[in-house]
């Protein structure tokens, strides 16, 4: 089993220098094992090129070997995930928050089954959207999406169920809409 987690290790490594070329997480050569024993890896020019990337390989790296994740896991982390099935995992969380949600006001349904605290989700929802996520976003397109349904710019939720709304419901935006995200996509 160790050698296994110092497998997934190494990969980290090596998969941070395929991604960062010429960058190792650790540093330099002379101060990479003090690195590797306080559990200080450099990732920020892996965090601004890909968030997921970043995730996978602080858990890849992690100093304990119990932490890391098996290669299975490391196979099925959302890093590696097709942009369809990244869309389906959005649509499918925005309407399990909205069911949720729904649900978290019949205690005795709560109490029937597991159901997600979206507070938990959007405990880091600074860090995730900002405070205005709809600053992001070109004027026009909010401006379209928002005639139909007033969303908090400061919840994840809200962005989540804009996502999914407008997946749902492409036919029904602006041709100039559908031209840009079409083109985005392929």
């Amino acid at each position: 089993r160790t050698s296994r987690s110092v497998d997934i290790f190494s990969l980290g490594c090596i998969f941070h220098y395929s991604l960062i070329p010429g960058c190792h997480p650790f540093g330099e050569w002379y101060e990479r094992e003090s690195n590797i024993m306080k559990n200080c890896p450099s990732l920020k020019a892996l965090e601004d090129l890909s968030v997921d990337a970043s995730d996978l390989i602080r858990q890849m790296i992690d100093r304990k070997p119990s932490a890391r994740p098996n290669a299975s896991q490391v196979c099925n982390h959302p890093f590696f995930w097709a942009e369809s099935k990244r869309l389906n995992f959005v649509c499918d969380l925005s309407d399990r928050l909205e069911h949720d949600a729904l649900s978290a006001n019949d205690k005795a349904r709560c109490h029937q089954s597991p159901y997600l605290d979206a507070l938990l989700i959007e405990q880091q929802a600074v860090k995730i959207v900002g405070t205005v996520w709809g600053t992001r976003l070109d004027q026009g397109f909010f401006n379209s999406v928002t005639k139909f349904r007033i969303y908090d710019q400061s919840a994840v939720r809200d962005l989540l169920r804009l996502i999914r709304n407008k997946y749902h419901h492409f036919d029904d935006l602006p041709l100039e809409f559908k031209e840009i995200i079409s083109n985005q996509e392929g």
